[in-house]
């Protein structure tokens, strides 16, 4: 049975995929391109993206050069289609 801290960071990592995908395509990046920056194959880089495969702290800091992004940005991004959907139910509230 999976604990409390167990789910939150399970939570937490496929947060962190999905900034990582989110970013990646605002950029215009393909997962091609990520993966040979990063000397990975395409399905291995997709594999990171969905959560499926370990993300190591060394490969986060990878992610972010090539991004041109601090880790900690990466961790804490906030989807700008999420803040406008929280600000445009502010509006209507």
């Amino acid at each position: 049975m999976e604990n409390d801290i167990d789910q939150l960071i399970r939570l937490r990592v496929k947060k962190l995929s999905l900034n990582i995908r989110e970013i990646r395509t605002n950029k215009g990046y393909k997962q091609d391109y990520m993966a040979a920056k990063l000397l990975i194959s395409q399905n291995a880089y997709s594999k990171m993206e969905l959560g499926r495969s370990s993300l190591t702290i060394a490969r986060l800091f990878q992610i972010g050069q090539i991004l041109e992004m601090d880790i900690f940005d990466i961790i804490n991004y906030q989807s700008p289609a999420i803040t406008n959907t929280l600000h445009l139910s502010d509006k209507v509230a």
